[in-house]
């Protein structure tokens, strides 16, 4: 295997991932003084062919040739035969098949890309990818889809606006979301990664705190680093004996989480509606917001309410953050899911905060 032409290949399949297209990567490799493959193979001695060796040009590549690169599958390993026919023994030219006629001999040399790269990159060549108002085409354009009716979320950003992605059927009136409690129906940045499936499963501890962390960062368009240098604060790496995990440290530095007695955080522990109102309220508190003396809910189950969530419950109420469950009860002690804190924490405005 040719080790240089191969690590040109895996670059090509590395960009077309991240977002590029044809055009851009042309521009890229012609930019790093990348030898375009006619030029190399003729310099090389592959082929023998001199107008190949037009030292003019050696590094203008075409989006075409780009594209033949991305849709090939002999960079799996797969041998591809009978691709080509010429329209009769006269002619000098070649014509392409149909796919219908090729002969592939699958895994018959070494592979260059992984099948989930080369997938990959099939699937984001046949989706258009139209630059935005600020001049940029997503990264993630063809890749975001949601998760409850399978449409294709559509990023909407503008200069000096936070990124966000909308579900395409929300948007036309085809889809609902969590009982349309998320009006929006957008995902706007804070749910991290591990926590976009499983939506029924109650919430823990640790993925809560780690979901407050991303909002604060969301909300405040600073990393949490940042945030934490600003305020004087740091990661103490001895705050707890159970955990050692930097975005439950971090929301511990700035008030958002406490642990539960001795040291102990207890990250696996399944999470309650008391719970999230309070670290709810302690986040907003985290980003300027005062929750000092907030109205009293009303819910007529305040009497079974931790004394210390009382205010966090009372916060999130005036604030229109979290509702009841019914019959006037907010059920302090009820679990909570994943779905339930992705809503609560896409409901709060956090402009429109106390103090803010």
């Amino acid at each position: 295997m040719d080790e240089y032409a191969a690590g040109v290949v895996r670059r090509i399949f590395d960009l077309t991932v991240n977002g590029n297209g044809p055009y851009e990567i042309a521009r890229t490799l012609h930019d790093s003084k990348i030898e375009k493959p006619s030029y190399y193979l003729a310099r090389t001695g592959y082929v023998k062919k001199a107008s190949a060796l037009d030292v003019a040009d050696p590094y203008v590549w075409s989006a075409f040739t780009v594209s033949k690169i991305i849709e090939s599958v002999s960079y799996l390993g797969h041998l591809v035969n009978f691709r080509y026919e010429k329209p009769s023994f006269k002619s000098k030219k070649f014509i392409e098949r149909p796919k219908d006629d090729w002969l592939i001999f699958e895994n018959h040399h070494d592979a260059i890309v992984p099948a989930e790269t080369w997938e990959l990159a099939q699937t984001l060549r046949q989706t258009k990818r139209r630059t935005d108002t600020i001049e940029e085409a997503n990264p993630l354009t063809g890749l975001v889809f949601c998760h409850d009716c399978g449409s294709k979320m559509y990023n909407h950003r503008g200069k000096g606006q936070k990124s966000n992605y909308v579900c395409g059927d929300y948007k036309t009136g085809k889809s609902n979301f969590a009982d349309n409690h998320c009006s929006q129906h957008y995902v706007k940045g804070f749910v991290p990664l591990e926590l976009q499936n499983n939506f029924q499963n109650v919430i823990t501890r640790e993925e809560f705190c780690r979901m407050a962390v991303k909002w604060v960062e969301y909300a405040t368009g600073k990393s949490i680093d940042t945030i934490l240098s600003e305020r004087g604060l740091s990661r103490n790496p001895n705050a707890f004996t159970d955990t050692s995990d930097s975005d439950i440290l971090a929301a511990f530095a700035l008030g958002i989480t406490s642990g539960v007695g001795n040291n102990l955080f207890n990250p696996s522990g399944q999470f309650s509606r008391e719970q999230a109102a309070t670290m709810i309220m302690n986040t907003c508190r985290a980003i300027g917001a005062n929750v000092d003396n907030p109205p009293a809910s009303g819910f007529a189950d305040m009497g079974s309410a931790a004394s210390w969530a009382v205010n966090g419950i009372n916060f999130v109420r005036a604030n229109g953050i979290m509702q009841g469950t019914g019959n006037n009860n907010f059920t302090p002690q009820g679990t909570y899911t994943i779905e339930q804190s992705i809503v609560t924490f896409n409901n709060i405005n956090h402009n429109a905060l106390p103090g803010r």
